[in-house]
This record gives structure tokens, C-alpha cells and sequence, in this order.
């Protein structure tokens, strides 16, 4: 009685309302970067590591600044890709269901060949193989640019396949190269906790760079599917 017509949900008033407080989201980074120094600083041996570094000589210190650069600079390019990926699919007007059957395929992708991906590592050798992660994930950026359905898909399995490259090639290059150098247990330990402790601060600044990055343009379309801008820039950084 007295009831109009059932009011209709907007479906982008939802989805805004569910997008958390930027203040929180990065107030929650603050936080969570504030808690991981406070951990290392507690650490001594972190603090030296750390400070043999940048300041050391010594043969461990020259190898870790071969390598943490090169590691730090994939992990920083797969961060990038990662909070957009979704939003940029929605822009293309990709349905949930689709967008589904997009992250399946690379996450199926990156299981099948998660289990042979280290025995390639032993035949065509490791240095090889980052090498393959770069091509592959440059060839997966390189799809996002196209909002086609199919293109998107061959995107994804490469997604997948460079998941798998880089949380397995980067790692066992490491162990091999640092038992080739003569270095220890300790000294292999201290180079992964700077390697993953880099990779936690690498995902903030892959956050705020990449939404720098995709507010610069909006998407737009130049032709027969191509795009750029929007949700595409942080993946092109």
C-alpha cells in the first residue's frame, strides 16, 4: 500500500561504493611499510646487510648489486601490471563472466608450465631463461593495448607463463651463482631478505606509480582495437 515501482541499484553507484577510502588504502601502506621497518631495523644482521650494500667491497656486496637490480626491476614490472589488469578489462567492456575465463587462462598457464619450468631452467640455463621471462612478459604488456577478446587471451597464457618464470628462474640463478661463488648459507639468506624485503617496497611504489600513471589519459581507442592510455600506461612504465 502507497509503494511505488522497486527502485533499480545503480550498478556504478555500487560498484563506487565499494571502492575503499583512498586516506585508508594508503594510510594502510604507511602502516604496513612502517611495521617492515620496524622489523628490519630490529634486525642487526639486516642492518648490516643492508649496509655492506650499498657501502661494501667485499665480493658478496659487488654480487648483490649485480643482482637486486635486475631481480627488483621484474618484480617492480610485475606489480605494475597487477592492480589494473581487471579495471582495464572493464574498460574494454569485457562481462565478469569473460573477464573469469581471461584470469583462468593465465592462472591455468602458469600451473601447467609451473611444472616443467625447472627442468628448462637446467637445460637452456637460467641466465637464458630471465632473459625469456623479459621477452614473454614484454610480449603479455604488449596484448593489453588491443581489447579484443582473443588478443587479451594470448595476453593472459603469457601472463601465466612469465608468472612462472619469474618466482622460479630469478631464485635458482641465485642458489647456482652463489654456490659457484663459495658463498654460505648465512650469506645466501641475507641476499633473499634484501631481495624480498626490496620486493615489498617495489609493490608501494608499483601502486603509486601506476595510479600516476593512469590518470595521465583517459583509454582511448586509435582503431581496429588498438588503445592507450587509461589502465594501459601503468603496464607500459
Amino acid at each position: 500500500e502507497g509503494c511505488g515501482p522497486p527502485i533499480e541499484a545503480d550498478p556504478l553507484q555500487l560498484e563506487r561504493d565499494m571502492v575503499l577510502p583512498h586516506n585508508l588504502i594508503y594510510g594502510s601502506l604507511v602502516a604496513g611499510l612502517v611495521a617492515a621497518l620496524a622489523v628490519v631495523c630490529s634486525d642487526r644482521k639486516q642492518i648490516d646487510g643492508i649496509r655492506n650494500l650499498f657501502g661494501g667491497q667485499d665480493k658478496l656486496a659487488r654480487f648483490q648489486r649485480l643482482y637486486l637490480p635486475g631481480f627488483l626491476l621484474a618484480m617492480l614490472a610485475d606489480w605494475l601490471q597487477g592492480p589494473f589488469v581487471y579495471a582495464l578489462y572493464q574498460g574494454y567492456g569485457i562481462d565478469r563472466e569473460h573477464n573469469g575465463y581471461l584470469f583462468v587462462g593465465g592462472f591455468g598457464a602458469s600451473a601447467v608450465v609451473g611444472t616443467v619450468v625447472g627442468s628448462l631452467a637446467d637445460r637452456v640455463g637460467r641466465r637464458q631463461s630471465a632473459i625469456l621471462y623479459c621477452v614473454i612478459y614484454f610480449g603479455h604488456c604488449l596484448t593489453k593495448h588491443w581489447g579484443l577478446f582473443r588478443v587479451l587471451m594470448v595476453g593472459r597464457i603469457l601472463g601465466g607463463i612469465s608468472t612462472s618464470l619469474l618466482f622460479s628462474v630469478f631464485d635458482s640463478w641465485l642458489v647456482s651463482e652463489s654456490q659457484r661463488e663459495g658463498f654460505d648459507g648465512e650469506q645466501l639468506g641475507n641476499t633473499f631478505s634484501l631481495a624480498y624485503f626490496g620486493s615489498s617496497v617495489a609493490a608501494i611504489a608499483a601502486g603509486q606509480l601506476g595510479e600516476v600513471a593512469a590518470n595521465i589519459t583517459p583509454l582511448t581507442k586509435l582503431g581496429a582495437g588498438l588503445h592507450y592510455g587509461g589502465d594501459i600506461a601503468p603496464l607500459d612504465l
